[in-house]
């Protein structure tokens, strides 16, 4: 994977956090008071690698009926009313069938509209109902209505239930992890105008979907990442210098910064991170940084890499994910910055005349 430059880190950064005090200025003398060598403005580097994590097969698309049953005698005029289904949607069941865990849910989609018949009493239609909206509860969720509040034509026999509007990014209208629940189920909200006789009203949903599952391996506890070249031969040329004129190199900080759409999963899947610092392409040669929690814990960091540094001019990071095992994701791709903060030290320039 080919990592793309961007800009330096952002709250909420994984960071190998610099010594508290530095004893110098971004420009100056070193800490020794002899003047001999001059810090050049930090140079800090970064780049973005994304790794995924899903690799989706889309089941043929399968229609689930809901069926409602309650007494007319009960419901009350200009209230809205809700009815819970007779049993579970049965998404989960149908996975199974196809040969896959519910864990393995990654998306479901609409894959035709929503609609509302009457099944009971006999010969009667819908008109009785002023609106009706359908929503979905699973257990350790909180409700969500996937359609609008629909107006019933007087005298219809089907409703077409209109969508609320993608849920998910990409546009799922189910979130995955309501599709992953076996308790998934239906609920009907509605209004009449009207007391109801006391009769049992039957009214069934049919909802056609399209369920797309993962068929990924589970991901290795280790992944590695090498950030392209960063070149610091090109850096103190910008500055008018050699990297001959190199005469101290230190790490002062590293980052590595998830992405602000996949951060809580990327907590949530990587334990921590392991930070090396390496001359380009020499892979045998190694410079440990420091470890860090994906919960961002500061270490203190001042790393001598000067031999590094001059021996080709351009450096590279290596960052080794350790990830934790299992666990269903809500997005199937994971993304972070990796960048460095290198401090450089160059003979004092001298100033003409007296």
């Amino acid at each position: 994977m080919t990592p793309t430059s961007r800009s330096k880190r952002s709250a909420g950064r994984l960071a190998l956090l610099a010594l508290a005090a530095l004893p110098l200025a971004l420009t100056g003398c070193d800490a020794s008071g002899d003047g001999d060598l001059f810090l050049l403005p930090s140079y800090s580097p970064s780049q973005l690698f994304t790794f995924p994590l899903d690799s989706l097969v889309t089941l043929p698309p399968q229609d689930f009926e809901i069926t409602f049953t309650f007494q007319g005698g009960q419901v009350v005029p200009f209230e809205e009313f809700e009815v819970a289904a007779a049993s579970p949607l049965g998404i989960t069941s149908f996975v199974e069938t196809q040969g896959y865990d519910p864990d393995q849910i990654r998306e479901v989609r609409l894959a035709g509209p929503i609609e509302l018949r009457l099944q009971q009493p006999a010969g009667a239609n819908l008109g009785f109902l002023e609106y009706a909206a359908l929503a979905l509860a699973a257990t350790g969720h909180s409700d969500f209505e996937l359609t609008e509040r629909t107006a019933i034509e007087p005298g219809a026999t089907v409703a077409t239930l209109g969508v609320s509007g993608p849920i998910e990014p990409g546009g799922s209208p189910i979130p995955a992890a309501y599709a992953r629940e076996g308790s998934l189920h239906g609920l009907l909200l509605l209004g009449v105008e009207e007391a109801l006789p006391p009769s049992t009203y039957t009214l069934r949903v049919s909802m056609p979907l399209r369920v797309a599952v993962n068929v990924a391996p589970p991901p290795a506890a280790r992944a590695r990442f090498v950030t392209g070249d960063f070149d610091v031969r090109a850096f103190l040329q910008s500055q008018g210098f050699e990297i001959g004129d190199a005469e101290q190199a230190t790490v002062r900080e590293v980052t590595i910064t998830p992405e602000q759409t996949n951060a809580d999963e990327f907590a949530l899947r990587v334990q921590r991170a392991e930070v090396r610092f390496r001359a380009a392409g020499e892979a045998s040669d190694e410079v440990m940084l420091g470890t860090v929690s994906t919960y961002g814990e500061p270490v203190e960091l001042s790393r001598d890499v000067t031999a590094l540094v001059r021996r080709t001019g351009r450096v590279q990071l290596v960052i080794d994910l350790i990830l934790n095992s299992g666990g269903a994701l809500e997005q199937g791709a994971l993304s972070f910055t990796a960048g460095a903060e290198i401090h450089v030290e160059v003979p004092q320039p001298t100033t003409s005349g007296g």
